[in-house]
C-alpha cells in the first residue's frame, strides 16, 4: 500500500495486507485495526503481523541503509527516506571520557564547544549567519564515547550546508581569546552541573566505579588545565583514519548522494593510533544489593525514584534487550505508564531511557511521587515488573513496532541509530546470547541488577522508612 499523502488509519478500519514469498502464491488477508495510526504522504506499508491476529503493526519501507569505507578509511553510511521532507548529515567521532587521559578529561566536549566558536574561515557569529539563512540546524553533542555533529535542512539547502560543516576537517586556528571564551564557558557549565538533574545524578551513581560515573564536561581542575595544545593534538588524533564516520539520512537525491561521497575522498584524514578505550564495570555491577541504593535527602513535597537495572552485553543479545525495555518504557503508552500514570494514578509521567556502553548497558525507569505515597508508588512498581515477568511478551512485541519505525522515520533519529550501531559499536557478536525474549525479561529484571536512587523529605518520611521500603522490595522482586 503507498500512501499519497498524510493518512490517518483509525480503530476499527479493515486494512488488506498481501504475502508474499518465494515459490508460495500471493495470498491476502483482512485485519482490523486496534490503535489509531498516522504515516505521512509518499511512504510505503507493510503489515507485520504479530500471535495477536487483531493487531497489525506498521514499519516505512526506505532504501536498506548502505555503507561504503572511502579511500581515506572513512566509514559512510547512508539511507534514503523518501517521504520525508528534511536531510540530515552527521559526522562521528570516537573520542570522550572512555579515551581521554586523565589530565585532560573534558578535552572532547571542549572540542565539540570550540567548532561553533569558530568553523574554518566563519566566525561564531558568521557561522550562525550562514546557517541561519540557509535555514539549517547546526547541533554537536558529547557522549561517553564519541563526538557527534550534524546539520538538519530542507534539501535545497543542503549542498551549501554540507561545504559549511566539511570545514570540521580542515586545519585551521582558533585565537587565544577564542580559546578562553570558549574554555570559560564549559567550567560555567560545570559548575552549574553541581545543580545537576536527579536523573542524571541517579544514571552517574549507578556507575560508579567505571569511567561512566565521569561527567562527559571533566571536571574544573582537569578543564583549567587544558591548553590550547592540548586541544590541537586531541583534534588530530581523533580526526583520523578509521576513526570518523559520516551518516546521510532523509530526502536526499541521488546527485546529492554522489557529490557527498565525491567531497568525502577528499577529506585528509591523518593516521593516528587511538588510545585504548577505557571501559570498566560499575562496581557490584550484577551482584547490587541494598548497599547500592542510596536515599537523598530533599525539601521538595514529591519524592523522586530512579530504578536502574544492569544488562550485560555478554549474556544478552542487545537488539531483543532493547526491543524488551521499548516495550517496558521507551515508547508512548508503554507498559508502565499505563500502569502507573493511567490506572494507578501516581505520578504523571514515566521516564525511561536505554544507555548502550560499549561492555554493558543499563535501562533507567524514572518517576516521581508524593511523599505519602513512596510506599504504595514502590509496591505497584515491584508489582508490575513481576507481572511483566508472567505476562506473553510476544504479545507485547507487535505493540512496539509501530513506535520503532515512527523514530527511525524521523532523519536525525536514523542518523544517530545508524552511527551508533554501524560504528561506535562495531562488535556485533551475537552467537551464545540470550536473544529468547521470554529469558531476557526473567534474566535481566531481578533485584541482583537492580540499584534504587530516592529522594525524600525527612519531615515528611525518614530515610530510614524508605531504606525498609526498599529492602522489602528487593526481597519481593
Amino acid at each position: 500500500m503507498t500512501v499519497k499523502e498524510t493518512t490517518y488509519f483509525e480503530v476499527g478500519q479493515q486494512i488488506k495486507f498481501y504475502r508474499v514469498k518465494e515459490g508460495i502464491p500471493k495470498t491476502s488477508e483482512t485485519y482490523t485495526l486496534t490503535h489509531d495510526v498516522c504515516l505521512p504522504g509518499g511512504c510505503v506499508l507493510r503489515g507485520t503481523l504479530g500471535y495477536d491476529p487483531a493487531r497489525v503493526s506498521f514499519s516505512v519501507t526506505d532504501k536498506e541503509e548502505e555503507k561504503m569505507v572511502t579511500t581515506n578509511n572513512l566509514y559512510f553510511y547512508n539511507s534514503r527516506q523518501e517521504y520525508s521532507h528534511m536531510i540530515n548529515f552527521g559526522v562521528y567521532v570516537r573520542a570522550g571520557i572512555l579515551y581521554e587521559p586523565k589530565r585532560i578529561l573534558g578535552v572532547s566536549h571542549l572540542l565539540e564547544h570550540m567548532f561553533f566558536r569558530r568553523l574554518g574561515t566563519l566566525s561564531q557569529k558568521e557561522l550562525y549567519k550562514k546557517f541561519n539563512t540557509l535555514g539549517t540546524t547546526f547541533r554537536g553533542e558529547t557522549y561517553d564515547d564519541f563526538i557527534r555533529w550534524d546539520i538538519e535542512c530542507l534539501p535545497n539547502g543542503y549542498w551549501n550546508s554540507f561545504l559549511i560543516l566539511m570545514q570540521l576537517f580542515q586545519d585551521f586556528e582558533w585565537s587565544r581569546e577564542e580559546f578562553e571564551s570558549e574554555k570559560s564557558v564549559v567550567i560555567r557549565q560545570i559548575e552549574r552541573q553541581y545543580e545537576i538533574e536527579f536523573g542524571e545524578y541517579a544514571r552517574l551513581y549507578s556507575n560508579v566505579g567505571s569511567r561512566h560515573e565521569l561527567s562527559r564536561m571533566g571536571t574544573l581542575e582537569s578543564v583549567e588545565k587544558i591548553t590550547l595544545d592540548d586541544l590541537y593534538q586531541w583534534k588530530n588524533k581523533v580526526f583520523s583514519s578509521n576513526n570518523v564516520c559520516c551518516v546521510l539520512t532523509g530526502s536526499f537525491s541521488e546527485d546529492d548522494l554522489n557529490r557527498t561521497l565525491n567531497a568525502a575522498e577528499q577529506i585528509c584524514l591523518r593516521k593516528n593510533k587511538m588510545p585504548k578505550c577505557k571501559e570498566q564495570l560499575p562496581k557490584n555491577f550484577g551482584m547490587r544489593s541494598e548497599r547500592d541504593d542510596i536515599v537523598l535527602s530533599a525539601e521538595e513535597e514529591s519524592s523522586d525514584i530512579s530504578v536502574v537495572f544492569d544488562i550485560d552485553k555478554n549474556k544478552f543479545a542487545e537488539e531483543e534487550v532493547v526491543e524488551v525495555c521499548r516495550c517496558m518504557g521507551l515508547k508512548n503508552h508503554s507498559y508502565l505508564s499505563e500502569g502507573l500514570v493511567e490506572e494507578k494514578v501516581l505520578t504523571d509521567e514515566v521516564v525511561c531511557n536505554y544507555f548502550s556502553y560499549e561492555k554493558y548497558g543499563q535501562f533507567q525507569i524514572e518517576f516521581s511521587v508524593l511523599c505519602e505515597d513512596v510506599e504504595k508508588g514502590l509496591i505497584n512498581f515491584k508489582n508490575l515488573i513481576a507481572e511483566f515477568k508472567r505476562k506473553d511478551y510476544e504479545k507485547l512485541l507487535g505493540q512496539s513496532d509501530y513506535y520503532r519505525h515512527y523514530t527511525d522515520g524521523i532523519p536525525r533519529e536514523l542518523n544517530f541509530r545508524i552511527a551508533k550501531s554501524e560504528f561506535v559499536k562495531e562488535e556485533k557478536i551475537t552467537e551464545g546470547k540470550i536473544s529468547d525474549y521470554q529469558e531476557i525479561i526473567q534474566g535481566v529484571f531481578q533485584s541482583a541488577n537492580m540499584s534504587v536512587c530516592i529522594t525524600c523529605n525527612s519531615q515528611r518520611i525518614s530515610k530510614k522508612s524508605v531504606c525498609s521500603m526498599l529492602e522489602r522490595m528487593r526481597g519481593d522482586l
